[in-house]
């Protein structure tokens, strides 16, 4: 080997318009603990570590937005429910009373036990308890 000439490399080349191997959407990894590295269970491709940590962590991150959103979501339906069954309670209510009103029934007072006539009931009369 003469030791002025430069030496020539001819064993590699780069290919920067190749595209990743794994298109997977969603990836399924496999890691060898034996080869040290981490492959696609769907397309048999060998991932980038970095790559698949990306990955991961995003996928993680959409299921706690998601999560986040949802919850949001629950809450707004569970008022909305919670309004329902309480204006159906009181509505339920009324309705029982009106029909035994039309079958001369009337209501008890809860404190004394007598009957009143509910046409009598005045708005804004406050007593001490």
């Amino acid at each position: 080997m003469d030791k002025g000439k430069p030496v020539s490399f001819d064993l590699l080349r780069i290919n920067k318009g190749m595209k990743k191997i794994c298109r997977c959407n969603p990836p399924h990894y496999e890691l060898s603990v034996e080869n040290r590295i981490i492959m696609c269970r769907d397309c048999g491709a060998v991932v980038d570590p970095f790559e698949a940590m990306l990955s991961i962590a995003g996928y993680h991150e959409q299921l706690r937005e998601e999560t986040k959103r949802l919850k949001e979501k629950v809450k707004v339906y569970s008022e909305e429910a919670n309004k329902e069954l309480k204006r159906m309670r009181k509505s339920r209510a009324f309705r029982e009373m009106e029909e035994a009103y039309r079958n001369n029934m009337f209501p008890e007072c809860p404190e004394c036990g007598k009957n009143f006539d509910p046409l009598k009931l005045r708005v804004g009369q406050k007593r001490d308890m």
